[in-house]
């Protein structure tokens, strides 16, 4: 589908915060666009708030080159929409995600057919066509991740969903409701799999039975913790996160890069009640740290980045735990250092200015 321009950027916008508001992505963390002819797309400005987004900032794009117009800068991953529309002559909208099943099942690194044996069970996942396929890894915004997804999308041109390696998802549709409906659909599809290579054998199925008994304590630091960080910090034990606090040995490396951009390269375990040296030198470069077998401390500027490193904190667990129990692999170190210094100097800097 072809939209207007005044169209294109009013649906650009209502899907930013609709896909806020479904939990399918993490404030900025992710982005989306919408053909407005058969060589041009609008897409989502780079390091700005969905909520506060206007259509004069959804930037114009063209597809056999990347150039844009404007002085505002289009999202950094515009590299894999230029790929999407250019191999999918059909494709009238684009989301790129990094929701949580689908971004832990990336760090297998494996396509999988979405076939089932009974009637019902192949409609359910239909749309998503025969094989959702898994792009190599390739750092966030570079033309080796467009280019891995591109290879991808030739090589499955039924397939409307790619994961991205350590990274996340990106859903492709006719229109607008369609390619929600595939994020939707693969978000079902991936946690699927997600529990079956969880669990893995019988004997595992605690590890997700448990997971889904734990409520949260909803607990709450207190004044002088969080004066001592310097930043506003919470308290969370959100299920994946507190099965690692729990079972993890050591530290968490960062499996996916918007963990190793937002949270840190690693994540440490204190114990249960740290220190004040311990604390202090937990969160030297990182925005949080495990508390053995309670949960996490997150910490950010105000509290709605502290919730988001929360948040990313959660899914990284989740992904964690996958890989565990699945073979897995985290990032390289070298890619999550970079990853951390280009979102502390370039991205949040930018987010600042917004």
């Amino acid at each position: 589908m072809i939209y207007s321009l005044a169209e294109a950027r009013s649906l650009v916008i209502r899907a930013g915060k609709a896909l806020q508001k479904s939990g399918l992505i993490v404030r900025t963390y992710g982005n989306i666009s919408a053909r407005i002819s058969e060589t041009q797309f609008v897409i989502t400005p780079s390091g700005r708030a969905y909520e506060a987004l206007t259509p004069e900032e959804i930037v114009i794009v063209n597809v056999a080159d990347g150039t844009y117009e404007g002085d505002i800068k289009p999202s950094s991953e515009l590299g894999v929409h230029r790929e999407s529309y250019r191999i999918h002559p059909e494709a009238g909208f684009v989301i790129h995600t990094h929701q949580a099943y689908a971004s832990a099942i990336s760090v297998l690194g494996t396509d999988f057919k979405t076939y089932r044996n009974t009637p019902e069970e192949k409609s359910r996942y239909a749309m998503l066509g025969s094989t959702v396929p898994c792009a190599a890894y390739g750092p966030s915004s570079t033309k080796e991740l467009s280019d891995h997804v591109a290879k991808q999308m030739e090589k499955h041109p039924d397939a409307k969903s790619v994961l991205m390696r350590n990274h996340g998802a990106l859903c492709i549709g006719e229109d607008f409701e369609e390619a929600f409906d595939v994020a939707h659909a693969l978000e079902a599809f991936a946690e699927e799999i997600f529990t079956v290579h969880v669990t893995n054998d019988h004997k595992k199925e605690w590890i997700v039975k448990e997971i889904a008994s734990n409520a949260g304590s909803g607990c709450r630091l207190d004044p002088d913790t969080t004066k001592l960080l310097s930043k506003y910090a919470v308290f969370t034990d959100s299920p994946y996160l507190l099965h690692w606090s729990t079972y993890g040995k050591h530290e968490m490396k960062a499996y996916l890069d918007d963990f190793a951009m937002a949270v840190g390269v690693t994540v440490p375990m204190l114990p249960a009640e740290p220190s004040e040296e311990e604390l202090k030198a937990a969160f030297d470069g990182r925005e949080a740290a495990f508390l053995k077998g309670r949960g996490a401390i997150c910490v950010g500027e105000d509290e709605e980045e502290a919730e988001a490193v929360a948040m990313i904190l959660e899914k990284g667990s989740m992904a964690a735990v996958c890989a565990a129990e699945a073979g897995g692999k985290p990032l390289s170190h070298r890619h999550a250092v970079h990853d951390r210094e280009v979102y502390v100097t370039s991205y949040a800097a930018l987010k600042k200015k917004a």
